[in-house]
């Protein structure tokens, strides 16, 4: 299968109810370009609800890795938008699971895409992988009972409906995301809605997905050949599965605070650029829960 390598600056712009955001005049993280800074963003109000982000690790040789992906189409059913999804295939490099997700040799005929990436791998390196898949991390919240991260998908749903219910301490919003001469384009805005003692201890991370792929995929024994990928991580801003700390420069922040960011995306490959969109998450890395997320498609 040809695939199209394109190149990726990223800032996404967020306007949060009906406050006026300004940029922050010392960006947190990234780069602008000349034909970024031209566009021009529109900024929707944020979503006063708490979303919840599922990272859903799979490989298309891994039999019941389906199983996970059906569970994401219930928990849409379910939950609505208010689950935000990605699913990660990590780098062979970075998981004993490697067969799970390698690529046949060119000229097999099937199970030649390269799914995975090296920030993926990474991911479940730091949550010390459990050595089974499908496997997720739910809001990145701690399961008590088994003394890890990971949550088997037959709990998603419980886990979700659990996170939901708690109190939004932050707000984001994603303005439009533009693509634009092989720049993605766009900002993200914050807000904080309880009073912070620690603000450095929020990080905001940005995912590039590229959705809706028909390929080769594992299922069950089967070998089928028009199985849809849906949000596969592709990219993390600058490279960077940590992210950029909030509000930094500050050890004290009140109530109604807001930042701004700017992220890049370079140097990856995507199989079709009209099927991209960005994940946006802050998380508090003391405890590595997500806090919130939101997430916008690409518009060329």
């Amino acid at each position: 299968m040809m695939t199209k390598k394109l190149f990726f600056v990223g800032l996404i712009g967020l306007g949060l109810g009906s406050c006026n955001y300004v940029d922050n005049p010392n960006p947190v993280v990234g780069t602008t370009n000349v034909s970024c800074d031209s566009v021009v963003h529109t900024f929707p109000a944020a979503p006063m609800v708490r979303n919840v982000l599922l990272e859903d690790f799979s490989g298309h040789k891994c039999p019941n890795c389906p199983d996970g992906a059906h569970e994401i189409e219930n928990l849409h059913t379910t939950h609505g938008n208010r689950v935000i999804a990605i699913t990660i295939h990590p780098h062979p490099d970075h998981t004993t699971m490697d067969n799970l997700v390698l690529e046949n040799s060119p000229g097999s005929g099937k199970y030649e895409t390269v799914w995975y990436t090296d920030e993926g791998g990474l991911i479940l390196a730091s949550f010390s992988e459990p050595g089974y898949m499908p496997i997720g991390l739910v809001d990145r919240t701690y399961d008590p009972g088994f003394g890890r991260y990971w949550w088997d998908y037959p709990s998603w749903d419980a886990q979700v409906t659990a996170q939901k219910a708690k109190t939004l301490d932050v707000t984001m919003s994603t303005s439009n995301i533009r693509l634009s001469n092989g720049v993605v384009c766009g900002k993200t805005a914050v807000e904080f809605l309880n009073p912070v003692t620690t603000a450095g201890d929020y990080r905001i991370v940005h995912y590039l997905y590229e959705d809706s792929l028909t390929d080769w995929q594992l299922e069950h024994g089967t070998d089928v050949p028009n199985y849809l990928h849906r949000h596969v991580l592709r990219a993390v801003a600058n490279d960077d599965i940590a992210g950029a700390a909030l509000a930094s420069g500050s050890a004290n922040v009140a109530a109604g605070t807001m930042d701004t960011v700017s992220y890049s995306f370079e140097n990856f490959t995507v199989l079709d650029p009209t099927k991209l969109g960005v994940i946006s998450f802050i998380y508090d890395s003391d405890t590595k829960e997500v806090m919130q997320t939101v997430q916008g498609k690409v518009v060329n």
